[in-house]
């Protein structure tokens, strides 16, 4: 009851514009019982563009990143390109940012001030 009463008070529930985003939210109201609710869509919620390597298993993605990138191996390539102070995430992201040829891959930087966009957005809509 918890989520209902704090966290689905509201009439807006917001999602990314994908598809499965979309069916993610839906399947959660839908399971509290709040399935008329709408799922509002923003494009500044979707998650991080990975460019090339879109919807590639993360082991292929390491070698192959490598490769393009012009280093033998991953280790060497996160040896010279990862920084020592970032997390997972951001170093995925940026991984494969950083070796994306298509030019649509997204840097950890720009996710997350897509992201804060969006939310800001969101909490201002709230007030």
């Amino acid at each position: 009851m918890f989520l209902e009463t704090r966290c689905f008070s509201n009439d807006v529930v917001h999602s990314s514009d994908m598809k499965r985003s979309i069916d993610t939210a839906e399947a959660v109201l839908d399971g509290l019982g709040q399935d008329n609710e709408a799922v509002h869509e923003m494009k500044g919620l979707r998650e991080a563009g990975s460019g090339q390597f879109e919807g590639e298993s993360l082991d292929t993605i390491d070698e192959e990143q490598a490769k393009e990138a012009g280093y033998d191996s991953y280790d060497e390539y996160e040896d010279d390109k990862r920084k020592t102070d970032e997390d997972e995430w951001t170093w995925l992201a940026n991984a494969h940012y950083y070796a994306d040829q298509s030019g649509y891959a997204e840097g950890a930087d720009k996710v997350q001030e897509r992201m804060t966009d969006a939310i800001e957005k969101i909490a201002e809509k709230q007030n």
